[in-house]
């Protein structure tokens, strides 16, 4: 959805005809039988009245810039769309049926809006190219080619692109760094591709936007003493290196060459030459597992999607994870149409004690019996709990007070990253798998790129040796020693039942990168996540929070009846110094007045009619917590 609505605003924004709106209306002509044709800002001026011509050129800019800028903070990753539906609107604005102008001033609003120098570098391009030809035709005509090579750059291949650039600064000259831009080969969708009468036997087939980097990486192999295979260092990037592999040696290239498969969980250069240093051989158990999780989603998905799109026309597949996940939808859906709402009453009781102090209790017991949710089902109920409350005196028989912590969270995975952002910033599952990618393979800090996390695509909780030193450092010297644990804290205990050990939890590459100081350098999105995964990962190593609990017990004179009201202080904030915890802020914003034991009287009555509600539809965090749920079992 995010795709659709980026690029209909941007292509709206994009064709507004500021040239042809002002010229009929101040002008009172239209701009099409000026000049060239078109609508754009150069046939304005071609009318005389320069002051409409640069006020249009200065909008035709703008209208890039609005929507381009927009998209840039807020979906980082859409931003190639967000440029070429704006160039697009201004190139054929639907208003006049596809009649619109040569698209220079939209052009230099997108490049503004993405990168100034690149918009320096076109300007300079633009420019020579005018005086040149002495046409400005032939200058726009560039603009329009030039516009997608320049958006592509931009919008696909930067970061891979700068990735790269670092990667090789880290090795230096003797290394030719490469990427294969994910998959290299796939199971071509046709009958046969696996075969599960001959040991689901596979056939491979390259896709053609592999084609040009593959021819690429076998004519650098060729030449080479040693292949290092360095793809992410999960399940799938495994799969690729033995891709590359396996392809490379049906070429037979790998003759008399050394293979190694190198990992690296961050992009920094202790992390790149430390993988470098410390080759293995590629795990053939994860190869195995992603084997079995292709042909499972090819031999259900396969079969199953041409039944789905016949019977839900414009569906993309069906597969192995869909497939459950439709599952959950239907079942919850079907609670939800069957489920009865139920009735029942709540009713709480302010007592007053001889200092006039109140006391908000909720009832314990009544009569001798344990009150529960559903003691009160209806008004009479709750008007015979009162008649009951009313017969007898009262008065304080219990004040207990007890310190409890609360432990900090383990740092992120994947599956809690996805649900914390949801719940804490609104962002859906791929919203922020496109940001956090972004802030693993870098960010422009002051013409460096940083890698600013860790490899986002993990179910590992434990946290390496290194960071956690450097995480304990910080504290200390930032918090002081009341914050610091005695000894690192362990989530490895917490674990997936089946998850990879081969990387680390979600955390900073650094943590002296202090979000505050980073926030020059980000989107405001980029911003929110970083923070969110900084504070949860520095928060895990810090001491527990200390609360007060302080429990005041009301009885009747025969112990038939009974009331508690409790209440929570902070004693120590520990790690909600820097992660705040959604706790039970009725409680805690219900301080109790200090009293002591003795004599009270029932001052008034609360009650409140509730139902009972049905289980909630899935959100796209729950919906990935449960099927976690179900992975863990």
């Amino acid at each position: 959805m995010d795709y659709i609505i980026t690029a209909l605003i941007s292509y709206l924004f994009g064709s507004i005809p500021f040239g042809y709106i002002f010229t009929k209306i101040f002008l009172k002509k239209d701009i099409r039988d000026v000049g060239s044709g078109n609508i754009g800002a150069t046939n304005v001026l071609r009318t005389g009245n320069k002051r409409l011509g640069y006020l249009t050129l200065i909008l035709d800019i703008l209208k890039a810039v609005i929507p381009v800028i927009y998209v840039k903070l807020y979906y980082p990753d859409l931003i190639f769309i967000s440029a070429l539906c704006a160039f697009l609107g201004h190139l054929f604005p639907v208003w006049l049926k596809f009649d619109g102008g040569k698209g220079v001033a939209t052009f230099v609003g997108i490049l503004i809006s993405i990168n100034i120098y690149y918009a320096l570098i076109f300007g300079i391009i633009w420019v020579l190219t005018f005086i040149i030809s002495k046409y400005s035709s032939l200058s726009s005509l560039i603009a329009s080619i030039s516009i997608p090579i320049f958006i592509l750059i931009l919008g696909n291949g930067n970061f891979i692109f700068f990735t790269i650039m670092f990667v090789h600064k880290y090795l230096g000259a003797d290394y030719t760094v490469l990427a294969s831009y994910g998959h290299i080969r796939d199971l071509p969708s046709k009958n046969g591709s696996v075969d599960p009468e001959n040991s689901f036997k596979m056939i491979w087939e390259v896709d053609s936007f592999s084609k040009k980097y593959l021819k690429e990486i076998t004519d650098t192999a060729k030449n080479s003493d040693k292949i290092i295979l360095a793809t992410d260092p999960d399940r799938e990037g495994e799969a690729i290196a033995w891709h590359v592999k396996e392809f490379l040696d049906e070429k037979k290239l790998l003759k008399d060459k050394k293979v190694e498969r190198v990992v690296f969980n961050e992009i920094t250069k202790k992390a790149v030459t430390n993988g470098i240093d410390n080759p293995r051989n590629i795990e053939n158990e994860l190869v195995d597992a992603y084997m079995a999780r292709r042909a499972l989603d090819y031999l259900v998905g396969f079969n199953i999607s041409p039944i789905l799109w016949t019977k839900l026309p414009g569906s993309k597949s069906a597969g192995r994870v869909q497939s459950v996940a439709l599952r959950l939808l239907t079942e919850r859906e079907h609670e939800i149409e069957v489920f009865q709402p139920k009735e029942f009453w709540t009713l709480n009781v302010n007592f007053l004690t001889k200092d006039n102090l109140i006391i908000n209790t909720n009832i314990n017991q009544l009569d001798g019996k344990k009150i529960e949710k559903f003691s009160f089902k209806n008004k009479v109920e709750v008007n015979s709990g009162v008649e009951l409350i009313k017969n007898k005196k009262y008065k304080i028989s219990d004040i207990t007070s007890k310190t409890y912590t609360r432990n900090p969270s383990g740092p992120f995975t994947t599956s809690t990253l996805q649900q914390t952002s949801s719940s804490k910033l609104g962002f859906g599952a791929s919203r922020t798998m496109q940001i956090a990618q972004r802030l693993y393979q870098g960010i422009d800090i002051d013409g460096e790129t940083v890698g600013l996390i860790t490899y986002m695509r993990t179910d590992g909780t434990n946290i390496s040796k290194d960071a956690v030193n450097s995480f304990r450092d910080f504290i200390t010297q930032n918090y002081g020693n009341d914050y610091l644990p005695p000894s690192p804290l362990n989530y490895s205990g917490k674990k997936a039942k089946n998850a990879q050990e081969a990387h680390e939890a979600i955390r900073p590459t650094e943590i002296s990168r202090v979000p505050d100081d980073m926030k020059k350098y980000l989107s405001t999105d980029q911003y929110k996540l970083y923070n969110l995964i900084w504070s949860r990962s520095l928060s895990s190593q810090m001491e527990s929070a200390k609360f007060d609990r302080k429990t005041i017990t009301i009885s009747s004179e025969d112990e038939k009846n009974r009331f508690k009201a409790s209440s929570s202080t902070l004693k120590f904030d520990g790690f909600l110094k820097i992660s705040k915890l959604d706790g039970n802020k009725e409680e805690e914003e219900n301080i109790l007045p200090d009293v002591i034991k003795g004599e009270v009287s029932y001052k008034d009555f609360n009650d409140e009619q509730h139902f009972t509600q049905p289980p909630p539809r899935y959100s796209e965090a729950s919906l990935v917590k449960k099927l976690e749920e179900l992975y863990r079992k």
